[in-house]
Parts: structure tokens; sequence; C-alpha cells
């Protein structure tokens, strides 16, 4: 039984990895190429220039398959963005991983709530080195008050995968959350971000 005939007999949900991205391209260019198992993490991070490395596949197929995965990773945002209130960090998990995660720079992400802990806005702020000289408050608070937001959260991925905060990301932290008090407008927390998980600073007790 080839892919398509156990597509049409078994459905979508009874494909293997490979199988899901032979039907999006080539089978032979994918199976002498592409690491197995297949990592999707890795593989979300691709650029357009990765993809050409895999000699052989054509700019209609690398198409394709980047709008395959962006199309996964706005559903599992889409899952992520209810209207519910945000009560602890566990719920922002795959909306954080879908923003940040898979990204090869460094991005500063900022999360507006209303007085109820509901989402009101979120917007990417900065690309590039998360330190002192660049995350700024003034561009944060800037965001939030243009959004009449009462309360905010930030987060920052680490292309390294390493979660652990470095000093410039505490003391950054603690900048922020001193400006939030003078303007009334609370940091509940900062997270840092991973292709495979999320660090909240509150609750390893980083933030007071």
């Amino acid at each position: 039984m080839n892919v398509r005939e156990k597509l049409q007999q078994f459905g979508v949900k009874s494909l293997s990895d490979f199988e899901l991205l032979y039907l999006l391209s080539d089978e032979k260019i994918l199976r002498s190429m592409l690491p197995i198992p297949i990592s999707w993490s890795q593989i979300y991070r691709w650029t357009k220039e990765d993809w050409l490395q895999l000699n052989g596949l054509t700019e209609k197929e690398i198409a394709r398959l980047q709008c395959a995965l962006e199309i996964g990773l706005r559903l599992r945002k889409e899952k992520s963005q209810s209207k519910e209130s945000i009560t602890h960090p566990d719920q922002l998990r795959e909306l954080l991983i879908s923003e940040l995660g898979y990204s090869k720079q460094e991005h500063l992400f900022l999360l507006c709530f209303n007085i109820k802990n509901q989402i009101i806005a979120q917007r990417h702020i900065f690309v590039g080195g998360f330190d002192e000289s660049i995350a700024q408050p003034r561009e944060i608070f800037y965001y939030a008050i243009q959004h009449q937001a009462k309360k905010i959260m930030i987060a920052h991925n680490h292309p390294s995968g390493m979660l652990t905060p470095s000093e410039s990301d505490l003391y950054i932290t603690k900048k922020i959350q001193t400006c939030g008090e003078l303007l009334g407008i609370e940091l509940l927390d900062h997270f840092i971000v991973s292709s495979t998980d999320v660090l909240s600073l509150r609750k390893e007790g980083e933030m007071e």
C-alpha cells in the first residue's frame, strides 16, 4: 500500500511524519536529506535558504512546505488564544512557543491584558540581542498605554534552547517592573522561551 492509498483508507492521522512531508514534496529528495526521525522543532526553524540546500527541491515545493508548516503554527497559536482569563503560566505555553520558540534570533514579545486578565493585544517589540541597552521600557509601555492595558507580560526566546535566565534578563525584568509600578501597569510575568518549553520567572521566584 502506497502513501496515498494509506491516506484514502485510514485518514491523515495514520500517516507518519515522513509520509506527511512526502505528500507535499519529492520522496527521493526527502528520504536522502531529511533527518530521521524528523525533528519538527528543527524544521520549523528552517529558512528558504536551508530548504534550498536539499538539492532538487523547487521553489514551488519549498513554498508549499513552508505554508504547511506555517498553518501548523497558526493553528497552535489560535488554539491558545481564547478569551479566557489567564491565571497560570501554562495557559500561554502554546502561544509563546509558536510565536518565539522556532526563531533563530532573539525576540522580545509583549502581551497586554485588561482588568480580567484577558489578552487584548500582543506585539513583537524588537528582534535582536536581548540586553539592557536594547530592551528599553519606553517601547514596551508605549504599546501598553496605546492599548489601555492594565497589566502586561513580556517574553523573549533563547535560540540556544537553554532556559536559564541571565543576569541581564533579571536586571531588565526588575527595571520594567519598577517602571510599571510608576505607571500603574503591573508586570505579571517574564517568560523565557525555547522550541520545547517555557520558563516563568515569577514561578521560579525571580520576581517580587
